[in-house]
């Protein structure tokens, strides 16, 4: 039963992100082993559309990690779990809560034991920067206690790059990236543990670094994002080798907001979601989670919304209106996201 929400969980999301974004360009499926244990480690740069994007254009049934603060309340901790997410505890949740972290690396263990896909976002937190910051060696220690519980298991990490070309916007494009594996239990097998722990965060960093748009200096950081067209960003082998090429001396003249006729009826049909969404914006503390707020509030409140409306059309004018109108919603908002620019 458990397997099965699971994936009626991930067929939803799959499509709410299909009406999301405009394009999701996914590249490398080829690299991720499907009959051995897997460690996805991700670059995060935009909360919870991170995860999701990984969950649902791989084949592996995956368990990611979260931070402890988002499992509030019972009811929130057992619809998470119910959708395979592990919470981590940190030194801000408080000292006393870090020996939680026993229980649910035992449970990772036997997880990756049973030749299951774990992915961690080892960055230890979400930034729109456009690079690669420090990994945190957490995920090494996870590798090596299943590789101690479990000797004879084999463990590969797989790399994850994702770019956006503006994460915070509807209707913009994603690229995921699939890098080539890296098989981790020679970094165990070395008598030094913290040398090859040193070792796998460092290829680890070098692999990610190849397949996310780094920006590695805040020297010009700004002038480099405003002189490369958010497209450019959904190829970051291209965009890393030509970043030094980049001119970043000239005065920038921003384009002006395009605000057509088909924005302008998914805004009138769309008038009393948008009101919920325009409560929610402005108490958004992180930009990181505006596209969350988006997302969420689009899988749920606007479709709530449209259901309500056709229904009350088809109760006033005969449910032929009411169908109608129900198709029109829906394909108004996917017309949308496919060509707003």
């Amino acid at each position: 039963m458990k397997k099965l929400w699971y994936y009626f969980l991930r067929t939803f999301t799959q499509i709410g992100l299909f009406f999301y974004f405009k394009k999701i360009l996914i590249y490398g499926q080829e690299n991720i082993p499907q009959k051995r244990a897997v460690f996805f480690v991700s670059n995060h740069p935009n909360a919870l559309i991170d995860p999701l994007l990984i969950a649902t254009t791989n084949r592996r049934i995956t368990y990611f990690f979260t931070r402890s603060g988002v499992f509030k309340t019972k009811l929130v901790e057992k619809l998470l779990h119910s959708a395979n997410m592990l919470p981590v505890y940190r030194m801000s949740d408080g000292i006393s809560t870090l020996q939680n972290n026993e229980k649910v690396f035992t449970f990772a263990f036997d997880r990756l034991n049973a030749h299951f896909a774990l992915l961690i976002f080892a960055e230890g937190s979400h930034s729109l920067k456009r690079r690669v910051r420090p990994l945190s060696k957490g995920f090494t220690r996870i590798i090596f206690g299943a590789l101690d519980k479990y000797p004879g298991l084999e463990i590969d990490i797989v790399p994850v790059g994702i770019n956006y070309s503006d994460p915070t916007r509807f209707g913009s494009s994603v690229a995921i990236f699939y890098g080539k594996p890296i098989h981790a239990n020679p970094y165990w097998q070395t008598n030094d543990k913290n040398k090859g722990t040193a070792e796998l965060v460092k290829h680890t960093a070098a692999s990610l670094k190849e397949i996310v748009c780094h920006i590695g200096t805040d020297e010009n950081y700004e002038a480099i994002l405003q002189n490369t067209k958010k497209e450019a960003f959904l190829d970051p082998v291209t965009f890393n080798q030509s970043i030094s090429a980049l001119k970043t001396g000239e005065d920038i003249t921003q384009p002006e907001k395009s605000f057509n006729l088909l924005q302008k009826i998914v805004g009138v049909n769309s008038f009393f979601p948008l009101l919920v969404w325009s409560y929610f914006e402005k108490r958004i503390k992180e930009k990181e989670f505006i596209a969350t707020f988006k997302f969420t509030l689009g899988i749920t409140v606007f479709p709530f919304f449209y259901i309500l409306q056709s229904l009350m059309l088809g109760y006033l004018l005969g449910k032929p209106a009411g169908y109608l109108y129900f198709g029109f919603s829906f394909l108004s908002v996917w017309l949308l996201s496919k060509i707003k620019k």
